[in-house]
């Protein structure tokens, strides 16, 4: 297939692209996944929903059925790969904004069921912070139950007991022993508004509390599951943060999905991806002055020029956090 050339992929630029030499993913056969079921390649339910709102958010005043079918979906693409690729070289798993979310939903059981040499993910763009109880909750609501194939034992008693996390996902693939070729990446940028606006609608739809994230709130939480990432992945495991940056022309933020547009290259993510293919990626601050903005030592307390050397994953900033 051609993505270049084919209207019906979502977007036919960033890593989609096949004629860009600056792509690290120029040379990969890809298979996009169109979403349009809503449940983040999790669902297998016809469910009804009250008062269901239009593409601005208003009510509309009537009920509407919709069918949540992602996960056989995924499970479709999944099996017809299986049989025409018997055997990859190399085989990267990634997905931006909500498609984040669904390729680290899906990472274990993709790697355990292909036949590759070398893995890879890139999540764009969504580290999965919720108000608790969210993704069990929807587990239930989109599967029906929590007998969803996807989950581990332990992730099946976690939905039950409304204790399933995102996080829960990928720190049970970052420690398998089958997956331990894999290379495991994040891009985020530190205060991302549409996984703060998510984190409120769902808080506001599924439990009825208005209560949003504050910036500081978001980039802290952010900051300590990329830590239990990167602990669990050790060398197997980077992640690219970014400054959320404005964009005068839009008078809005660019700091959300950046795999699907130009900024893909912009920002330095491609080549950040380049290093993650070849295995020499490490997490990346980006900062007017490492120096002074950004505290790169073990935490918060530590703000000397010789911690500015390297930057792990803590990604303090003594501006945020008033260290």
């Amino acid at each position: 297939m051609d993505p270049d050339q084919n209207p019906d992929v979502a977007s036919n630029t960033g890593y989609i692209l096949s004629n860009d030499a600056q792509n690290p993913f120029k040379d990969f056969t890809k298979m996009p996944l169109k979403y349009c079921s809503g449940d983040l390649f999790l669902g297998d339910s016809e469910q009804t929903w009250t008062n269901f709102p239009d593409s601005s958010g208003n009510p509309l005043g009537r009920d509407v059925t919709v069918q949540h079918r992602g996960y056989n979906q995924a499970r479709a693409v999944l099996d017809w790969v299986k049989d025409n690729f018997p055997w990859v070289k190399k085989l990267a798993v990634a997905g931006s904004s909500a498609g984040s979310l669904g390729a680290q939903y899906w990472t274990s059981t993709i790697f355990k069921e292909m036949k590759f040499d070398e893995g890879y993910t890139v999540y764009d763009s969504y580290v999965g912070i919720f108000p608790p109880g969210t993704e069990s909750s929807l587990v239930k609501q989109w599967y029906a139950g929590c007998d969803l194939p996807l989950l581990s034992r332990m992730q099946k008693n976690a939905c039950e007991a409304n204790l399933l996390k995102t996080e829960d996902f990928l720190l049970e693939a970052l420690r398998s022993r089958s997956l331990k070729e894999v290379f495991f990446s994040h891009v985020q940028t530190k205060y991302d508004a549409t996984q703060r606006n998510f984190y409120f609608l769902v808080n506001f739809y599924l439990f009825g509390k208005q209560e949003s994230l504050s910036e500081k709130a978001f980039y802290y939480q952010i900051n300590e599951v990329l830590k239990r990432y990167a602990a669990a992945g050790g060398s197997r495991y980077a992640v690219r943060m970014l400054e959320s940056l404005f964009n005068d022309a839009k008078n809005e933020l660019d700091d959300h999905a950046f795999a699907t547009t130009d900024m893909w290259f912009d920002t330095g993510i491609a080549n950040f991806v380049r290093g993650v293919l070849d295995g020499s990626a490490t997490s990346v601050c980006v900062g007017d002055d490492l120096c002074q903005r950004n505290v790169c030592g073990l935490d918060c307390t530590t703000n000397s020029a010789a911690s500015c050397g390297t930057c792990d994953p803590n990604f303090c900033d003594k501006d945020l956090f008033g260290c």
